[in-house]
């Protein structure tokens, strides 16, 4: 005969091969809204810029995207590639801005644009200028851009309230916002960013 194998001992065999069944990656975020690797997006501008609102940071309830800024008239660059859904102007909200599909159900948002380069339906590279940092819409920190990310591509899904938002910031390669010294008016009501 063969070695008896205590009992224990194939319980525990069966319990790993369960658990690798249902491990998910620390690298992956799989949340029911978005469903990306961490890390695998560049910045939307060609080097690391100034962070100055997070993502539902504490002192802006409900702050649906993460606001960044180099100053007014830097170009902003595709996160990775995708095609355009929706592009315009929303003066009371996001300002200048275009809504692009990143693919796996991820839609993000580049608003209070000074200008926009694209248009609905229009596909674009990774690192690809899309438009320019500005103040439109209610960019009341002065020059930055509002990136949001959302499951679904419609314009209000990126507003307060919605609960297909999702933190951009991780996964943007290099972003860590919450660690960050973050510049926003509730912290410091003088600062308005780079002009």
């Amino acid at each position: 005969g063969g070695a008896i194998i205590p009992t224990a001992l194939i319980i525990h065999q069966q319990q790993q091969t369960i658990n690798s069944a249902f491990f998910v990656p620390e690298t992956e975020k799989q949340t029911g809204k978005t469903n990306i690797t961490k890390g695998v997006w560049q910045w939307p501008y060609e080097t690391q810029p100034y962070y100055y609102s997070c993502f539902k940071e504490d002192c802006r309830k409900g702050h649906t995207g993460i606001d960044l800024g180099l100053g007014g008239g830097t170009p902003i660059l595709a996160v990775t590639d995708g095609v355009v859904v929706s592009a315009g102007t929303n003066t009371s909200t996001f300002g200048i801005y275009a809504i692009i599909d990143h693919g796996g159900n991820q839609y993000v948002l580049y608003a209070h644009l000074r200008d926009r380069f694209v248009n609905p339906g229009d596909e674009v590279e990774a690192g690809q200028q899309i438009g320019e940092e500005g103040t439109t819409g209610n960019a009341s920190e002065g020059n930055h851009l509002h990136l949001g990310l959302s499951s679904s591509p419609e314009l209000t899904s990126f507003m307060y309230g919605s609960n297909t938002v999702d933190d951009p910031c991780l996964y943007i390669e290099g972003c860590d916002c919450d660690k960050q010294t973050v510049n926003t008016r509730c912290l410091d009501p003088g600062h308005v960013g780079p002009q």
